[in-house]
């Protein structure tokens, strides 16, 4: 018992330095009755996400709020890589940093991770990249090898955007771009796409307004044709022109479910798949009358017909007129299952199979 609560005490110290969690810690200082509902909790709120350890036996995960330590991470690697800075001309409230830090980390899924109260340094897939936090602003520094750098700018920048847009919507920001040539150089993104479009040699600095720099400097942000590195709203056009659409379809997937237990499941999954360039009809955002007609219309101008797997889906009408009109297109059906059984929409997959048609 007390070899098991000395290592207990080891693993919280490791939490506190590296936010690294283990199942069993949680279970340790929760009740392990009450651990899903924590873990299903925390990843919702953008603050844990889990980690992907190959050989591992446990479940660990990443928890970058409770990070007390603010020690220096070296940033050698991404002195000569594209960086960029999120300005918060207000204030920049606790929590901004660790969400998006946190979303990063749940990109890569390994335990390659870095974490401290300040700074960060995390693996985003086979890549790395580095946050800091130095008053109201953060900077996103790429490593020195990333070759695709400003789509990775415009990735990193939508996480963000995500957190905010949930947790923090009316956060006032702006995007800044560090100067290749000299990193203590910064100026509006805004500004720099302006005076590219009037063809001006000069934008004022960021940090001091009546200091000049030259608009050419930046030119490798823009050596990519990725969009609008802070606006998905203009992204999405840009987007969509790069994932084809079959002939004779207008949408790329059609979203079948349950309203009452899956209507924010059903938006936040269309939003995400629209911020990949997909188009997608979803009941909420169609426009002119909703009836049986547009419902069926909708499917056969469609790629894909992904139902809602939640609670009581299937005793929706609507959902199986859906659904029988796509079996009997033959159009190509998706199955995505709500599978956190701490969740009110929750069902058991089994129940799906058994239950009435």
């Amino acid at each position: 018992r007390f070899a098991r609560a000395g290592q207990h005490f080891a693993n919280l110290e490791k939490l506190y330095r590296t936010g690294v969690a283990s199942r069993s810690l949680l279970e340790y200082l929760w009740e392990p009755k009450d651990v899903d509902f924590l873990i299903a909790f925390m990843t919702e709120a953008m603050l844990l996400c889990r980690l992907d350890i190959a050989d591992d036996e446990e479940e660990r995960y990443l928890v970058t709020s409770v990070v007390a330590k603010d020690r220096e991470l070296s940033m050698h690697s991404f002195e000569k890589g594209l960086a960029c800075v999120l300005n918060f001309p207000r204030f920049l409230p606790n929590g901004v940093f660790q969400r998006l830090v946190s979303t990063c980390a749940a990109q890569g899924g390994e335990d390659e991770h870095e974490i401290a109260r300040r700074s960060a340094i995390v693996s985003l897939g086979d890549e790395f990249v580095g946050f800091q936090w130095r008053e109201n602003r953060i900077w996103i520094l790429l490593h020195d090898e990333i070759d695709d750098g400003p789509a990775k700018i415009k990735l990193l920048v939508s996480m963000f955007r995500e957190a905010r847009e949930t947790m923090f919507p009316r956060l006032e920001w702006t995007l800044e771009l560090v100067s290749p040539l000299d990193r203590a150089v910064t100026a509006s993104y805004a500004e720099i796409v302006a005076a590219r479009k009037k063809g001006k040699e000069h934008v004022k600095l960021a940090s001091d307004r009546t200091r000049r720099v030259k608009v050419a400097d930046f030119a490798p942000f823009f050596e990519q044709d990725v969009g609008p590195l802070d606006d998905d709203a203009a992204a999405k056009v840009s987007m969509r022109q790069a994932v084809d659409l079959p002939r004779g379809c207008k949408y790329h997937v059609f979203i079948s479910h349950n309203q009452r237990s899956a209507g924010y499941m059903a938006q936040h999954l269309a939003e995400q798949l629209e911020r990949r360039g997909l188009v997608v009809w979803l009941d909420q955002n169609v426009e002119g009358e909703l009836n049986e007609e547009a419902m069926r219309r909708g499917i056969d101008e469609s790629k894909v017909y992904l139902l809602l797997l939640t609670k009581d889906v299937l005793s929706r009408p609507t959902v199986l007129m859906e659904l029988k009109h796509a079996i009997t297109t033959r159009t190509p059906i998706q199955l995505v299952h709500e599978a956190q059984a701490n969740l009110a929409s929750f069902c058991p997959f089994g129940d799906f199979i058994a239950g009435p048609w």
